[in-house]
């Protein structure tokens, strides 16, 4: 490590001498003194416990382990200098994070923070958290109004409840995930039982399986207690079942308790959700399950870079492993080939499932050029050709996506039927086409 000081160093204190020497000195947005912040605070999970920090600090707070990987958030997110990617395990989007990180974890003892120098208005602050004297994670409080932040976080006391409280919290989930965690041989058995036992009201559901690809989980490693990134996994993927059920208008509390565990499981690196197709369970059918984690992943900054794919449905727990491997295949084919796509179905595939390894090929590639190269010089023919295939060839709902009348769309497919010398309305010429479109990635 260079001996070369970097600017945050200065401010890293060995908290012992400063005290709060009157009410007055106390930031009007922490009007309770240190030692009694936590007094009104009743929770005990840690999502709950960074709100509360945010709201009461006027800060954005979050999580991340000594490699930069995102591990918690608070719901109030504001993009700063330090990161812009709040999805699970996402990285650090300042090029400068490397030199940071391992200076923080070199250099910064327990009870300590330090400033990061930025050129805007913000207040950063960054506390560690530490386990036998090394720290394995990094709190990060971020606040363009709060410009008491850091002198409050001077305070030792203060510092050491904010540090002890957050800590305790985010273990005790940790640990509380792991025990109740299933891997997918364990949940076979506790799904067989869960079908014996009748537990909805009416007729058993059938299920659809969800292989999900948070972006970096796959290259994470657990290398020392207590972080552990299985239990980090499956808690999000029990956050992912909860968050995409109450996207539903009929949603009810009681339908994420069907399923043992929430139905989340790790599988190699994989995430694995089971989902119940049943109106008590909150998905009444594989369709909604699609729609609704769709408007999910679109919107909610946690889950950013997620990508999934749904299996099909089944009815017996011991086909719960096929499934899987069917939604792990659709979920990697889906990712190679369509990278704006988030959701896969294997039912929406279909053909395409057996022909996506074709995609790759160069002479499968140039014949799909030869095919569009009529149109490559006019994106709007190229991008009408491909709505419209994405509508089954519905002129009115080509129309209304593309807010054109329908007279336009119909002009605009005229002129590349003539360009390619193909008849649109043949179901061989719109499977080519489609397919074309597919190998380019323009569907």
């Amino acid at each position: 490590m260079s001996s070369r000081r970097l600017p945050w160093r200065s401010a890293v204190r060995h908290l012992s001498t400063k005290r709060w020497e009157s009410q007055d000195n106390m930031s009007s947005s922490n009007a309770t003194p240190p030692g009694y912040f936590f007094e009104s605070y009743k929770q005990l999970d840690i999502q709950s416990t960074l709100n509360f920090i945010s709201t009461r600090l006027e800060a954005t707070v979050y999580i991340e382990d000594t490699n930069g990987n995102l591990l918690f958030a608070s719901r109030s997110l504001v993009a700063d200098d330090w990161r812009t990617d709040f999805s699970m395990f996402s990285a650090p989007s300042n090029p400068e994070a490397g030199t940071y990180l391992k200076s923080w974890a070199e250099e910064l003892p327990m009870y300590s923070v330090a400033q990061l120098p930025l050129v805007s208005t913000e207040h950063h602050v960054i506390l560690p958290l530490t386990f036998r004297g090394q720290p394995f994670a990094f709190v990060h409080l971020t606040s363009r109004s709060n410009f008491d932040l850091h002198t409050l976080l001077l305070e030792h006391s203060f510092l050491k409840e904010i540090g002890d409280k957050i800590y305790m919290v985010m273990i005790g989930e940790l640990y509380d995930t792991a025990s109740h965690s299933f891997r997918m041989e364990d949940l076979v058995g506790e799904l067989e039982n869960h079908i014996r036992g009748g537990h909805f009201r009416t007729a058993e559901p059938t299920y659809v399986v969800l292989a999900v690809d948070f972006q970096r989980y796959s290259l994470l490693q657990s290398r020392s207690f207590p972080l552990d990134y299985q239990a980090l996994g499956r808690r999000a993927g029990k956050r992912l079942v909860i968050r995409a059920i109450e996207e539903s208008t009929d949603w009810r509390p009681e339908a994420i308790r069907h399923l043992p565990g929430h139905g989340v499981f790790i599988h190699g690196n994989r995430l694995g959700i089971l989902i119940a197709l049943h109106p008590e369970s909150g998905f009444p059918d594989r369709e909604r399950v699609q729609r609704q984690l769709d408007s999910l992943l679109g919107k909610n900054a946690a889950f950013r870079s997620t990508a999934l794919a749904v299996s099909s449905e089944f009815k017996r727990s011991s086909q719960l492993a096929q499934h899987f491997d069917q939604a792990v295949r659709v979920l990697d084919l889906g990712k190679q080939r369509l990278p704006l796509v988030r959701v896969y179905s294997s039912v929406e595939i279909g053909l395409h499932e057996l022909l996506m390894p074709l995609f790759s090929d160069q002479e499968v590639q140039d014949y799909a050029r030869r095919v569009l190269a009529p149109l490559e010089q006019d994106k709007q023919l190229i991008d009408t050709l491909a709505l419209f295939l994405q509508e089954n060839t519905n002129v009115v709902r080509t129309a209304e996506r593309m807010y054109l009348t329908r007279r336009s769309v119909s002009y605009r497919l005229e002129r590349i039927r003539k360009a390619l010398g193909m008849d649109l309305g043949n179901s061989e010429t719109v499977f080519l086409l489609h397919f074309c479109l597919r190998v380019q990635g323009r569907l």
